[in-house]
């Protein structure tokens, strides 16, 4: 196995499967390295995190002219944060189960009047086995449009819309 080589992560490839174009809410974006690993297919990328020392990383992190001109970062909390737009992409990458699992479903639903006609959430949860009961919650409640859990790793990303949101894109 080669050292120093760093594997991409899948949910990026998911990710810019829906970003063409799009506007991507991203919910829990530490450093917002999310917002420089993507494409630069999407139209505007907003990242949210709590911690004012992983957003003034992110802000201070070097980009392109036209990255910076479409990605902000934002202080905030997850589950109080009031959205000013929709978005085609809430992503909650490794950062859905900080919240209280009594109150993901609230969470969700809120977040959904933030989602376009076509717009999905993408979550990415890194252990499917410990986070069954989330996962459940998820494909219980919502129109799951993909579930990716690879055989050879413990993850699950799921990527879904409120049921009356059905639309399908290639």
């Amino acid at each position: 196995m080669e050292t120093g080589v760093k594997h991409r992560d899948i949910v990026l490839d998911i990710i810019e499967k829906y970003a063409s174009g799009a506007d991507i809410l991203d919910l829990g974006c530490g450093v917002g390295s999310t917002g420089s690993e993507l494409a630069d297919t999407y139209h505007k990328y907003v990242g949210v995190d709590v911690s004012e020392v992983a957003i003034a990383k992110a802000k201070s992190a070097p980009s392109s002219e036209s990255r910076r001109s479409i990605t902000h970062f934002v202080v905030g909390d997850v589950v109080t944060f009031e959205p000013e737009t929709e978005y085609s992409i809430i992503l909650f990458r490794e950062s859905l189960y900080y919240c209280p699992e009594r109150n993901i479903l609230l969470l969700l639903n809120r977040y959904s009047s933030y989602l376009t006609a076509e717009g999905v959430f993408i979550v990415r949860l890194h252990d499917r086995i410990k986070y069954q009961s989330i996962v459940q919650l998820i494909e219980g409640a919502y129109t799951v449009r993909e579930r990716i859990a690879p055989a050879d790793g413990p993850f699950i990303i799921l990527v879904f819309a409120p049921p009356e949101k059905v639309a399908v894109r290639e």
